[in-house]
């Protein structure tokens, strides 16, 4: 901050800093910094996004319930009818695909846009960046837990239970999802600010994966080839949710996996972050 000029009114006059003796791995340890310990910022962007996408909160919890009982219902009788399944075991197999799906595809697609969204903001108001990327997360994740009614719902319909270790395990997983969800949004929302090209690139990409992905489907409808799909890392993140919820086979392959991926994304992002964060002002 610095003094106004004479002859105009004493006021504080907002400045930008740029240290260019800094290396750009300093700037962007204390963006990180800044955005994780503004909580109660954070919390609110969170909300008003969450309030902005679906035009409210009664509507939002009231469609999104809708639109995923109507999914998940229409998959599971008709693929349940087509592969000749046991609705007891393929109607929550199926609830749990489609509703973690959904979250990994909506925070890939987020992380690809999420600094071409939030564009209007950080170049006009001095705000850490990590905060679009912790925003773009909570929704997401709160997107999740309103869909989680419709899990809980479809095993209590089938009488499930659940143990209590297997749901650790599932939160576990969880984790490992939000935490990947949030490095791609520091290396895909930065490749996705310098290549507009790059949202639509996901977009298409997640396409071609969802029917590459076991989601309504299970592994042994591939026979012999069912081994490919181990090669599938979106596979085992689906895994590592819904294979202790369901008693699948391979959940611990899958949590390796998916831990090594996590590391690598981080360490991608937070090199991908470090290098282009400060150049984002000037890509928006």
């Amino acid at each position: 901050m610095e003094s106004a000029p004479s002859g105009e009114p004493d006021r504080a006059l907002a400045r930008y800093e740029y240290d260019a003796a800094s290396s750009g791995f300093a700037y962007a340890m204390r963006d990180i910094r800044e955005g994780l310990r503004r909580t109660s910022l954070a919390a609110t962007l969170i909300r008003a996004g969450f309030i902005q996408r679906h035009n409210g909160v009664v509507s939002a919890i009231f469609w999104t319930l809708l639109i995923t009982v109507a999914t998940v219902g229409g998959m599971a009788i008709l693929w349940g009818r087509i592969f000749a399944a046991d609705l007891q075991f393929f109607l929550p197999y199926v609830a749990c695909g489609i509703i973690v799906w959904g979250l990994i595809s909506s925070l890939l697609n987020g992380a690809a846009g999420v600094f071409i969204a939030a564009r209007g903001t950080y170049t006009q108001t001095p705000m850490a960046k990590t905060l679009f990327a912790i925003r773009s997360v909570g929704i997401e994740l709160i997107t999740f837990l309103v869909k989680l009614v419709v899990l809980v719902g479809a095993m209590l319909l089938v009488s499930r239970t659940v143990g209590l270790l297997d749901l650790v395990l599932a939160v576990a997983g969880l984790s490992l999802i939000l935490i990947t969800g949030f490095s791609l949004c520091l290396s895909l929302g930065v490749l996705g600010a310098r290549f507009r090209d790059v949202p639509n690139l996901t977009s298409v990409a997640l396409t071609f994966a969802f029917f590459l992905t076991p989601v309504f489907w299970t592994t042994d409808r591939l026979g012999d080839w069912s081994w490919v799909v181990k090669l599938n890392p979106l596979y085992h993140y689906l895994n590592i949710f819904r294979g202790p919820l369901m008693g699948l086979d391979g959940t611990g392959l899958s949590f390796a996996v998916a831990g090594g991926v996590t590391a690598a994304s981080a360490v991608i992002g937070w090199v991908c972050f470090g290098l282009f964060a400060r150049r984002l002002n000037y890509w928006a």
